[in-house]
């Protein structure tokens, strides 16, 4: 009898798990998902409607789509996040962004540091970097809403077809500058001037891979300016030789890629933390323009 009841027990769990899995855009509450919905009716700054993963549209409409979170996990809080959203630069362009929403839901957002790209925007990729400063903290989890909010206008010239919605370099920091993991990112899917298919409702899942660490090993770096050849005998030999005219010993080229947005919205979630990230943003930026939040 106790092996049947433990049986009986097992196979209720797989069930469940295999329909939570089975249902598209389900939101498992031990899961951090970021998606796209492209339906924003019965969405919220902190609350979440049915999300939709496909939309038909015609040329010359506008309309609003949402990235969402599900969700800041329990004994967590989300201090500011960035991500790329990307679309087709043929068809549509993003005409407006809204980004005090689920970071300063029930709370005063008179901290947030909205250094996002500007819009409207039209080459396909659209950067969203948000920090909250307030003195008063960071939103606390579990909690789940919108993190931004976007107007896009599809170009009367478009021409009929489908193509993707998507977020990618997804980054999500709490107050203590941490990095929030990504479990599954939701993309969409816009008709233009067609109707969307049963599959195209689907939305097209992306599981990020973690990054790998890797344990340092101790390497032996020349003095600058300097060369070193083995020799037959095992032994090695250092001579000078002079640097090319114009570089400096040492000197290494800059990295320019996306990584620097994450660091700058952790830099500034420090500050914040010191209790000066909100007077420093104020006077580097006195003629700040309406609407940034600060």
């Amino acid at each position: 009898m106790r092996s049947l009841i433990l049986n009986v027990l097992v196979c209720a769990a797989l069930a469940v798990a295999l329909r939570a899995t089975a249902l598209p855009g389900a939101r498992a509450h031990d899961v951090v998902i970021v998606g796209v919905d492209v339906d924003t009716t019965g969405n919220e700054a902190a609350s979440l409607g049915e999300p939709q993963f496909c939309r038909t549209v015609e040329p010359g409409s506008t309309f609003d789509v949402d990235v969402f979170l599900h969700e800041i996990p329990a004994g967590r809080n989300l201090a500011g996040f960035n991500y790329t959203l990307g679309y087709d630069s043929q068809r549509v362009s993003v005409q407006a962004r809204d980004h005090r929403l689920l970071l300063v839901a029930n709370r005063d957002g008179s901290g947030v540091a909205d250094l996002s790209e500007e819009a409207p925007d039209s080459d396909g990729a659209y950067t969203a970097t948000v920090a909250d400063l307030s003195p008063a903290g960071v939103q606390p989890g579990p909690l789940a809403g919108v993190l931004g909010r976007y107007t896009i206008q599809v170009a009367s010239t478009a021409p009929a077809g489908i193509f993707s919605l998507t977020v990618a370099d997804v980054n999500l920091v709490d107050g203590a500058t941490e990095d929030i993991p990504v479990d599954e990112i939701q993309n969409a899917k816009i008709a233009v001037g067609q109707p969307c298919s049963p599959a195209d409702q689907t939305p097209e899942v992306v599981r990020p891979t973690p990054t790998p660490t890797t344990e340092p090993t101790a390497t032996t770096t020349p003095a600058p300016g300097t060369s070193t050849t083995a020799r037959p005998s095992g032994s090695a030999t250092t001579s000078a030789s002079p640097s090319p005219a114009g570089e400096t010993p040492g000197a290494e080229d800059d990295d320019d890629g996306f990584p620097w947005i994450a660091a700058a919205v952790s830099a500034l979630i420090g500050l914040a933390v010191l209790g000066g990230g909100g007077l420093l943003i104020r006077r580097r930026w006195p003629g700040r323009p309406p609407g940034t939040g600060l």
